[in-house]
């Protein structure tokens, strides 16, 4: 597919699609995939990811998919390379391409009868031809030693052969290549379970595979999907279990069935204890209870005064008497009880005012604040978590909850600083609290205030709790500051105190190659290394490490550990497995190991396609004599950008290298043409005007390359023979 097709597929995509229409997608193209209608296919798969970029089902076919028709839309190319091979009387590379044609369709009839006719003339000697001087792909004008010959590049044996579809990009890895029939059988039916949604039974069928294929990559990778699923599907079942149970039971709490909706927020607290809007509703259950019995009762005392005041009296002789009895008479000299009421009952209810609105009111709105605060946390809105909890500090200055609470929202939000405030606040309330301190410590470093940062930590390192971190961030601290001597000292005490702090011996690596003392920054980063041998980072720098110093065998090796046990389970691991697989591949280049090479870089076109690597596959088929391969892998990528002059005049340097003189100049004059002063073109082209005796166009080019480029000596004395001969 090209990439202007790429751009006109699939533009529109559902904002919100239902569960059920992603599997729909997802069993669509399936079915297209079955079909081998492959276009489709990809289409849909790649729909199902813009929605869910977790869903390994999709991820794995779409790579599929995409490899499948990769090489579909070569056939053809293939079968005109092979025909043209065949005209040169090329028997082994017209060979090799009939056999990548019937690697992707192995009943393709074409390639069925033209391998079968190049292969009766194999044993016939290939006619040598003139070597024409020209430089190699990619690697600098006139690097005529490293050019491989034209026997070196037809005379190799079939065991040299590759196993990958040629100048396709993808590594045939499937049983139907190697193993047992009854291998591939048990293998099939694992897999087809697992298309089937059956994953229990599928991952029995594949451990039972793995006992005796331990290493088998495919075996495992659909090992580590199913689990990855399995474990997503039982996550998603629990939180939309709880949110379920939590809707019910706020429903429950507005009829006021507070017994009912307390037991539907204690099951949520069950399958998700951290769900906190849950354990403030049964809080929230607890002081509307209250309310309620309150108010029951007062009603009840109200109803009883009611009705003994409304009551009739009952007379000494028994009846009934409807005439209330007179109370006792008020004497003259009594206080005037109907004043002092009028007096006292406006000075109760300002009392009252004044108590609400000093006491139950600042209580009432701190209460609110803060539990609007947590609620903002636990939807990580730290920033108006963070204003919430200092207008909840303005009432209440001294609380201790909301001081944490905004050191850690702060700390989270981004805003150090808030956080510095907020533990600084109290330790003034608490003094040496060291839980306080190390955070206090944490959040100054956030904020680069080193030189603070190891004031706070230097506090800590006597307290056995708090000594391993506080020794390792205050070596970090001196670090930052670059202080390196002090800091390695300081690395060396915290690896004292716990010698498989793998980050301590990371950072004192970093220290040691700072300081240009490289024995001890490589046993450092091996040392790294082996306290945690899945440190990415690690594995990282000591391959680049090995790079700087050209020993480029070393840092292979080094990403081959690391990629041994780092697997493809997300989209985001493939994509970094891709660019391990790529920095693998520059090594394997630069150490001369170009199969290694074309391997990890065909890998990297499986993951991700992306025009590097299409160069650097080239550049390692050029360099390892199949020009065909490396000129079919460039084509490719000027399938992505056609704009690409390099690889233009890659493509135009192989062609030159076979022989192939007009198609050569064509590719040059492409490449010129997309970049008029693109040098290498300009010297490359002349030097094949010079070998075919058209000295004046020669002349013409190399003239004009010397104005962009004066210091090329070997133009130069070329030029120089010209003007002689003339």
């Amino acid at each position: 597919m090209s990439n202007i097709e790429d751009q006109r597929t699939d533009q529109f995509t559902p904002v919100n699609p239902e569960e059920s229409e992603l599997e729909q997608w997802l069993e669509e193209g399936s079915r297209k995939l079955a079909e081998k209608q492959f276009r489709d296919a990809i289409k849909l798969f790649e729909k199902v990811l813009r929605v869910d970029p977790d869903n390994m089902a999709a991820f794995e076919k779409l790579s599929l998919a995409r490899s499948i028709q990769a090489d579909m839309d070569h056939i053809a190319e293939y079968l005109a390379m092979g025909r043209e091979l065949m005209s040169q009387h090329d028997w082994r590379g017209a060979s090799e391409e009939f056999q990548a044609v019937l690697s992707i369709d192995p009943k393709n009839e074409e390639a069925l009868a033209s391998l079968k006719q190049t292969q009766s003339h194999l044993g016939v000697n290939d006619t040598e031809r003139d070597a024409l001087t020209i430089t190699t792909g990619g690697e600098g004008v006139f690097d005529l030693d490293s050019m491989p010959t034209d026997r070196e590049y037809h005379g190799y044996s079939n065991d040299d052969q590759e196993t990958a579809i040629l100048g396709a990009g993808v590594t045939s890895e499937f049983p139907d290549t190697q193993g047992s029939p009854d291998f591939q059988r048990k293998l099939e039916e694992a897999l087809r379970i697992y298309e089937a949604g059956n994953l229990v039974r599928s991952r029995e069928l594949l451990e039972q595979l793995r006992r005796d294929n331990p290493n088998h990559s495919q075996i495992n990778f659909y090992l580590t999907a199913i689990d990855h699923k399995l474990e997503t599907d039982s996550v998603r079942k629990d939180q939309s279990g709880a949110e379920n149970m939590f809707k019910q039971g706020m429903d429950l709490l507005e009829q006021q069935k507070f017994d009912e909706a307390r037991d539907a927020f204690q099951n949520v607290l069950r399958v998700r204890p951290d769900f906190s809007q849950a354990q403030l509703m049964l809080d929230r259950i607890d002081t509307m209870e209250g309310s309620t019995r309150a108010d029951r009762t007062a009603s009840r005392v109200d109803e009883a005064e009611r009705s003994n005041r409304s009551m009739p009296r009952t007379s000494k002789s028994g009846k009934i008497s409807g005439k209330q009895l007179p109370g006792k008479p008020v004497r003259g000299g009594g206080p005037n009880w109907a004043k002092i009421a009028l007096i006292c009952v406006p000075l109760i209810v300002i009392a009252a005012v004044v108590a609400y609105l000093m006491v139950i009111y600042p209580k009432a709105r701190f209460d609110n604040l803060m539990n609007q605060a947590r609620f903002k946390i636990d939807q990580k809105a730290y920033l108006e978590a963070i204003s919430l909890l200092e207008s909840a500090l303005v009432v209440q200055p001294e609380s201790m909850e909301a001081l944490e609470m905004l050191g850690v929202a702060g700390m989270e939000g981004g805003k150090p600083e808030k956080a510095i405030l907020a533990y600084q606040t109290a330790l003034e309330i608490t003094p040496g609290e060291k839980d306080l301190i190390m955070k206090l410590g944490n959040a100054q470093y956030e904020n680069q205030q080193w030189q603070d940062a190891e004031k706070s930590y230097r506090q800590l390192i006597r307290d056995i709790r708090y000594k391993d971190d506080a020794l390792f961030k205050i070596a970090m601290s001196l670090k930052n500051r670059n202080r390196l001597d002090d800091a390695i000292r300081s690395f060396l005490d915290a690896l004292k105190s716990n010698e498989a702090n793998s980050r301590a011996h990371f950072e004192l690596a970093q220290c040691y190659e700072q300081k240009e003392m490289l024995p001890e920054a490589e046993t450092s980063y091996q040392q790294a290394i082996n306290t945690d041998p899945k440190f990415v980072q690690a594995y990282e720098k000591l391959g680049d490490f090995y790079r700087q110093h050209n020993e480029y065998e070393k840092s292979a090796e080094i990403l081959k550990k690391l990629l041994i046990w780092f697997k493809p389970t997300t989209v985001e691991k493939s994509k970094k497995i891709a660019q391990l697989r790529f920095e693998l591949g520059e090594m394997q280049y630069e150490a001369g190991d170009y199969q290694g090479a074309v391997e990890s870089f065909t890998t990297v076109i499986q993951i991700e396609p992306n025009i590097d690597a299409f160069r650097n596959l080239g550049r390692a088929h050029y360099k390892a004599g199949k020009l065909t391969e490396a000129i079919l892998v460039w084509r490719r990528g000027i399938e992505l950008d056609n704009t690409d002059y390099d690889l233009w005049f890659q493509i135009g340097t192989a062609q030159l290298r076979m022989g192939d003189v007009t198609a050569a100049e064509n590719s040059y004059k492409e490449a010129l043409r997309i970049k008029p002063d693109f040098v290498k073109a300009l010297t490359n082209l002349g030097f094949m005007y010079y070998q075919t005796y058209k000295y004046d166009l020669a002349r013409q080019l190399w003239r004009q390359s010397l104005q962009i480029e004066p210091d090329q000596p070997t133009v130069k004395d070329k030029l120089k023979e010209i003007d002689k001969s003339k």
